[in-house]
């Protein structure tokens, strides 16, 4: 299953670089302006002197806006442009939210995290996050399932893979949680937090670009306390496990 899932991913990899290397030749010179009142332009960069910028636009027609004026103006020194109006930034500052899943043989858990990253170049972005996860464990000995909730704060950084319209990456969060919230009757304590995985980001007409994620996250749990068997009677449970859960997120930059 998991050479079907690899096959897969580098599949849609290599037909979005194909892709990609199509838009990026279509995308040579081309400008983006929009102003407050909601019109936008797009075409190839004909001129550009000063505060003026003068555009061919896709009909033919020709038009040149000021600069000043313009609510927001997007390059292809800024941007990756593809049909419809749709790009992607390749440099700058950017926030990203996301939630999703996990599971294993022996629990899961769900949660969400807030990133805050900078796009060194088009294919490099570095940044920081944290997350609240709740994981939930079913553990020898124990009749009901063990819950906890971690915060997790970490270092972040994404490699891109291609620059189609689709845009292909791999990433990895390396850190810790600082505080765990533990239900009745157990402490459950997070550590050591690895995260590395593959994801796609989808070009649209906004700053707003949605996101999915596949990743393994592995994380350190020490969990301790009492209850009683079947029997009414007391034991005592202490377990040191690290946590490896196949992980699906959703998520959106801004």
């Amino acid at each position: 299953m998991q050479r079907i899932i690899l096959i897969i991913l580098l599949g849609l990899i290599v037909q979005g670089e194909l892709f990609s290397q199509r838009s990026r030749k279509s995308a040579d010179r081309k400008a983006m302006v929009s102003y407050v009142d909601g019109s936008k332009y797009i075409g190839d960069i004909i001129d550009e002197n000063g505060n003026n910028i003068q555009l061919m636009l896709p009909t033919g027609d020709t038009i040149s806006c000021k600069k000043d004026q313009a609510h927001r103006l997007i390059t292809t020194d800024d941007a990756f442009f593809y049909n419809k109006g749709k790009y992607h930034k390749k440099t700058g500052i950017g926030f990203s939210f996301d939630a999703g899943f996990g599971a294993n043989g022996t629990g899961g858990f769900a949660g969400y995290s807030l990133n805050g990253f900078y796009r060194y170049n088009p294919k490099l972005e570095v940044g920081i996050g944290v997350g609240l996860e709740t994981h939930f464990f079913d553990l020898p000995g124990v009749q009901d399932l063990v819950l906890g909730s971690a915060i997790p704060w970490y270092l972040y950084s994404a490699y891109y893979l291609t620059d189609g319209k689709a845009r292909f990456y791999t990433f990895g969060k390396v850190g810790t949680s600082f505080r765990s919230i533990t239900n009745t009757g157990f402490n459950v304590k997070s550590g050591f937090k690895f995260e590395p995985g593959i994801g796609v980001s989808f070009a649209s007409k906004k700053r707003t670009k949605s996101y999915l994620t596949l990743s393994q996250n592995i994380q350190y749990f020490k969990i301790d306390g009492s209850e009683n068997d079947i029997f009414n009677n007391p034991i005592q449970i202490e377990s040191k496990l690290w946590s490896n859960r196949l992980t699906l997120k959703f998520g959106s930059y801004f």
